[in-house]
C-alpha cells in the first residue's frame, strides 16, 4: 500500500491553482421569507452583478426553491457547487458565476 501513497501526489501548481480557487470573492443574499418565482429572480438579479469566477451563496428557506435553483442556473449556464443545511428548514446554495 504504501507505494501507491506516491503516485496520487498532486504537483505544486496543481495546489496552487485550488488555493487560488478557494480565495475568489463570495456574495451573499438572503432570501428567506421570499417565494418562488421570486427567489430565482432575486438570485438571477444578484448573480448579473458579479463577475465571472465569483460565488453567490443564497441563504433561503422554500423548499420549493431548494430543489429548483441549483436546476435553474445550470440550465443558465452556471457552476452549481452544493447545497448545506444550516438547519433543518433552512439552506446555503453556492452557485459560481461562469459567464
Amino acid at each position: 500500500m504504501e507505494e501507491y501513497r506516491y503516485f496520487f501526489r498532486m504537483p505544486e501548481e496543481v495546489k496552487l491553482a485550488s488555493i487560488v480557487m478557494s480565495q475568489s470573492e463570495v456574495h451573499r443574499i438572503d432570501i428567506r421569507g421570499v417565494v418562488c418565482p421570486y427567489t430565482l429572480v432575486k438570485a438571477k438579479l444578484a448573480l448579473e452583478k458579479m463577475s465571472c469566477g465569483e460565488i453567490l451563496e443564497i441563504y433561503l428557506d422554500n423548499k420549493t426553491a431548494l430543489d429548483n435553483l441549483p436546476r435553474a442556473f445550470i440550465y443558465y449556464g452556471q457552476e452549481f457547487l452544493g447545497t448545506e443545511a444550516v438547519n433543518c428548514s433552512e439552506w446555503i446554495i453556492r452557485i459560481r458565476k461562469r459567464r
